[in-house]
């Protein structure tokens, strides 16, 4: 019985096809994603029309979280400068007596509800 089996499931009709470097390249990538030989890739390909790749994804879900929350700190911080630029942020004078940058006001700044920058400390 093994026999018949063997003999319904053996393959015995060739086909050649030529491909330049970039389509075997190609092909070569595929079947090993899909873990089968190139043969067994293209016999697919031809009689099913598609192969299904089952990718095994691992993830260490510990560093993504944390990750996630790094991002959303970043995040957050650039709204927060975005809005400070927005409302005014500081001005810039060139008027010292170097010819470079000054900048007229300095320490900690808070957002007022509206109009401009308030300086803690010469409150």
């Amino acid at each position: 019985m093994s026999n018949k089996k063997e003999e319904q499931q053996r393959k015995t009709h060739n086909i050649r096809v030529r491909l330049d470097a970039a389509q075997y390249d190609l092909i070569q990538s595929a079947a090993s994603s899909a873990g089968m030989s190139i043969s067994e890739y293209i016999r697919r390909q031809a009689v099913y029309g598609k192969v299904e790749i089952h990718n095994h994804i691992v993830a260490d879900f510990p560093k993504l979280e944390k990750l996630a929350q790094e991002f959303g700190a970043i995040g957050n911080n650039l709204n927060q400068l975005t809005r400070y630029f927005h409302m005014g942020g500081l001005k810039v004078s060139t008027t010292s007596s170097a010819g470079g940058l000054k900048w007229p006001l300095q320490g900690p700044f808070v957002f007022p509800p509206k109009g401009g920058l308030t300086n803690h400390s010469s409150c």
